[in-house]
């Protein structure tokens, strides 16, 4: 039997199945209907339509690195945009790091001189973000691959806050050890500058996405602190000053719980490096790297940790659109394309059959039994757990289905849709 045209035929079933999960091929986002509904305007759909066209490739370059094997340990390096993720990278990497004055500043700010940049980084500084998808770097003495995410606040709006969400919990969810670097300025974690807000509201979306709440340390305490652009605090006295304001105010909304219980964990001195500020023009010293990795280095790291997606309400309402247009878009493929493929199959074992009609009856309930199994495991997915519903996918997407033209395509949609439900 030709079980690349048999496998085409079992995605008919997807039609049935009652859980909103849906899928086309990176090149039929063009090539079939767009993602205009009706009610939708056209600017909405192109939102959507480059929403999806970034996910994909977000994930695709997660998991198609072809620079490191991708069991090695992840360092996922998060903080709010302009914080200086990519430039605390270049410095790990040992690149030259040149300070120069700001405009109508006494102050210095670091650039990366363009042959030094990494590949495929880029270091923003204007309103525009520089990382907008992310990008990382391998470290080969300890085998360590640095990821760098795009910043939380990032101006592009909600839909780069759900392609952050989508490569944060795709990183967290492969089988290498990872440990989780936060990245913040002096000022962001300056009680006496706004209060700290920006910091704490940081710690508040770390634990969001990683902590538990019957063991709120347990994947917390593989997390470690970079103060960049440091000028004139110590990092004890400066992460002291938060907690001792927080104990003191019992009406602050971090007074107790996650964020509270995270910051006693950075109260410990092991948990946090500085970066210093420059002081001068010229080059940067690379003084701090050795510190840094060392701080790194020195936390223990998770596999497979929970991990929750958490997102603003505008951010949730695209999203919540971007699902109901994608689930539309594969019913219609569904119903245009593949029920043609399933009458078109169908002709071509009777014009071809040769052989005792029992042979081509046994051939159809091949068919009708190939397609069953595949439409009870689809649905069984539902109730999958996060850790095992990557195996269970592979389980589904047997050797012959990888001859379906769409196979690698529809796994990794179903991977998002399963972590978006979360």
């Amino acid at each position: 039997m030709k079980y690349r045209r048999l496998l085409l035929l079992i995605s008919l079933l997807y039609q049935s199945i009652s859980f909103s999960w849906g899928m086309m091929h990176s090149e039929e986002v063009k090539s079939s209907t767009n993602f205009q509904t009706p009610g939708t305007s056209e600017t909405s759909a192109v939102k959507i339509e480059n929403l999806h066209t970034a996910i994909q490739k977000a994930l695709a370059t997660i998991e198609e690195n072809p620079h490191y094997e991708m069991t090695a340990p992840r360092i996922i390096v998060i903080g709010n945009t302009g914080s200086g993720k990519t430039t605390l990278i270049h410095l790990l990497a040992g690149k030259n790091l040149l300070a120069q004055q700001i405009s109508h500043s006494k102050r210095y700010r670091l650039e990366v001189a363009a042959e030094e940049l990494l590949p495929g980084f880029h270091i923003g500084h204007s309103v525009r973000a520089g990382t907008a998808l992310p990008v990382s770097w391998h470290e080969p003495t300890t085998n360590m691959v640095f990821w760098d995410c795009p910043g939380f606040g990032d101006p592009a709006g909600p839909e780069r806050e759900i392609i952050n969400a989508c490569a944060i919990y795709q990183l967290f969810k492969s089988s290498a050890p990872t440990k989780l670097v936060m990245v913040t300025t002096e000022n962001e974690a300056n009680i006496e500058e706004g209060r700290a807000t920006a910091f704490l509201h940081l710690l508040k979306r770390v634990t969001d996405v990683l902590a538990e709440p019957s063991k709120p340390e347990s994947q917390l305490t593989s997390l470690s602190l970079v103060v960049t652009k440091q000028r004139y605090y110590e990092l004890q006295e400066l992460i002291e000053n938060i907690n001792w304001e927080l104990e003191a105010d019992n009406t602050h909304e971090f007074h107790q719980g996650q964020v509270k219980d995270l910051l006693n964990i950075l109260v410990q001195k092991e948990r946090k490096v500085g970066m210093p500020a420059p002081s001068q023009a010229g080059q940067y010293s690379p003084e701090a790297r050795a510190n840094i990795l060392e701080t790194i280095l020195a936390t223990e790291a998770m596999v497979v940790p929970k991990v929750n997606i958490a997102l603003s309400s505008a951010a949730k309402l695209l999203l919540s659109r971007y699902v109901r247009v994608l689930n539309e878009r594969i019913c219609n493929f569904v119903s245009n394309d593949i029920c043609q493929s399933v009458v078109d199959y169908c002709h071509q074992l009777i014009d071809n059959h040769q052989s005792p009609v029992t042979d081509l009856r046994l051939k159809l309930k091949h068919v009708h039994d190939s397609l069953a199994v595949f439409k009870d495991s689809l649905r069984n997915l539902e109730g999958i757990s996060d850790q095992d519903f990557k195996s269970e996918l592979n389980k589904i997407f047997t050797t012959e289905l990888e001859a379906f033209s769409h196979s690698s395509s529809l796994k990794k949609m179903l991977e998002i849709m399963f972590s978006l439900k979360r």
